[in-house]
């Protein structure tokens, strides 16, 4: 009895010295790092605390983000990567000392969907410092800056982790400027933002960084969207992204009209901002417009117009447009867009003039996809429209224009409501067999000229569309990967914890009701377009 007793009493002590030196400045496994409730009280039995024990923490390569006044690293797993749930722990300090103990709990796919807070330990034999651990399958981003972050750009510095499985740079970081963006959005307390990349040049000059964020576009232009009225996170960049995919390129010059996001968690100076989409904006060099033609521009429809109503503002700018690109007065040139829409009223009984206006691809595209989507805020009574950028090309047949749809978070059965306290969004207005065509434009004249086979090339560009891009299997495959972005990460419920004012649905149904509503438009987009067929 004795023996077995002295046998208990050397594993405990084995098993002591383990959680106690199983971390001394070199790399371990998390796993090896795990310690019971018991030994974790221990640890703290006899130590005095003190927050200076080290200045950052390492897993499997990376220094992890954090938000310091609270306490809370964040992890973010390396898509693919086989030692991401038991990744590699390193202590950076300036002692050899310093050991670091996790509360019990192992990293799992469980534990990261349901927003798991880990505590953990960081000790020498006099002091400890407690501290909390949390995971996610999502990027990270950290934005720093010495001002609030306001209309006019400040300066900034960006660190973005990409923890995506073949991202070439795994940590980017740049200097830049930033500001906040949007409309009606400025009104909400979880703002969207617009950031230029720079870097300095020989000669101590500042010049663009022209880099690939996430595996989009090398681009120095960025856009931060913080989807705080969408209470399931997803419309604007499902939609965006769906424009993108199937429809982005399909004009005559392969020319892309669209814009695409990606998830990502914001730390804005070493606080947790929340889940956020990293995307980039269309812009004159997208669409390839020539920046001296004074016959071409790029123009963004930001607020209700209707064909062939041309006003001025006091400004001399168009009503309900805003130019992009132009800088300054001089550089704000009005006419291609005046004369296209002029040329419309000219042109009306003209069907091909007309057809010369457009691409028809394009035309034909965007005619479909708003009311896809029931863009309320894109085609209002059908012969009104916003958020839709137009550029204007000169082409030999005179001017044409090319459409990109933007800013569709009030979509697929949102409806918008002068409501602040319901963040100006009515959650599920629409029927899924609400339709909102756009009557408005070339395309909607050679309809009502009853220009030859015009119905038919319509039809066929949506049967074509449903056989790809719009297909059940290549939606819930987008729909697949984003409920796992919002939800499988954990990054939902930190974001109800983060802005609880914001627009939310029940987090356990996850985009059930979303991906249902979905599959019922699509049914009634085919009753509509096809009778069913």
């Amino acid at each position: 009895m004795k023996k077995a007793a002295g046998i208990v009493v050397l594993l405990l002590s084995v098993v002591t010295g383990i959680y106690l030196t199983c971390f001394s400045g070199n790399p371990v496994r998390y796993s090896e790092c795990i310690v019971s409730k018991e030994q974790y009280d221990e640890i703290m039995t006899g130590r005095i605390q003190n927050s200076g024990l080290f200045h950052a923490l390492v897993f499997e390569e990376e220094t992890l983000m954090s938000d310091s006044e609270a306490g809370i690293f964040y992890y973010s797993l390396v898509e693919g990567n086989q030692s991401a749930y038991d990744p590699c722990v390193m202590i950076k300090s300036g002692s050899d000392n310093v050991k670091i103990a996790f509360l019990e709990t192992g990293i799992t796919k469980e534990g990261i969907r349901n927003d798991q807070t880990i505590p953990f330990l960081v000790y020498t034999d006099k002091f400890y410092a407690e501290y909390a651990l949390k995971c996610t399958t999502l990027p990270l981003m950290n934005i720093t800056c010495s001002a609030e972050i306001e209309e006019a750009s400040i300066p900034m510095c960006v660190t973005l982790f990409d923890n995506s499985k073949n991202a070439i740079n795994r940590t980017t970081v740049s200097e830049g400027v930033i500001h906040v963006r949007g409309n009606t959005t400025k009104l909400f307390p979880k703002l969207g933002y617009r950031f230029s990349l720079t870097q300095e040049s020989a000669g101590d000059h500042t010049r663009s960084n022209q880099v690939s964020l996430l595996g989009m576009r090398q681009d120095d232009d960025w856009l931060l969207y913080a989807a705080y009225n969408d209470q399931e996170k997803i419309r604007n960049v499902f939609s965006s992204n769906l424009w993108e995919y199937s429809c982005g390129t399909d004009n005559a010059g392969k020319i892309n009209t669209g814009m695409e996001y990606k998830y990502l968690e914001l730390f804005i100076n070493g606080k947790y901002w929340g889940l956020y989409a990293l995307g980039f904006p269309i812009d004159e060099k997208q669409l390839m417009l020539d920046p001296e033609s004074r016959e071409e521009g790029l123009y963004k429809g930001i607020s209700w117009f209707t064909d062939g109503v041309i006003s001025f503002t006091e400004g001399g700018n168009v009503e309900g447009f805003r130019i992009k690109g132009a800088v300054n007065e001089a550089e704000r040139n009005w006419a291609p867009l005046v004369d296209y829409y002029q040329n419309l009223s000219l042109y009306r009984d003209n069907n091909e003039k007309l057809y010369a206006g457009i691409d028809l691809d394009n035309a034909i595209d965007i005619h479909l996809f708003v009311n896809l989507i029931q863009g309320v805020d894109h085609a209002m009574g059908g012969n009104q429209i916003k958020n839709l950028y137009i550029s204007i090309k000169k082409g030999e047949e005179g001017l044409t224009a090319l459409f990109a749809p933007w800013d569709m978070d009030v979509t697929w059965g949102n409806a918008w409501i002068n409501d602040m306290d319901m963040n100006l969004t009515l959650p599920y207005a629409l029927s899924a067999s609400n339709h909102i065509p756009m009557q408005i434009g070339y395309l909607n004249q050679l309809i009502l000229n009853g220009a030859d086979s015009i119905e038919e090339r319509i039809l066929d560009k949506y049967r074509e569309l449903r056989r790809t891009g719009w297909s059940e299997e290549s939606i819930n495959a987008m729909l697949d990967e984003y409920e796992e972005d919002i939800y499988g990460s954990g990054a939902y419920l930190r974001e109800m914890e983060r802005w609880p004012e914001g627009s939310y649905a029940d987090a356990s149904e996850r985009l059930s009701t979303f991906r249902e509503y979905v599959m019922d438009r699509l049914k009634e987009m085919d009753l509509y377009y096809d009778g069913g067929n």
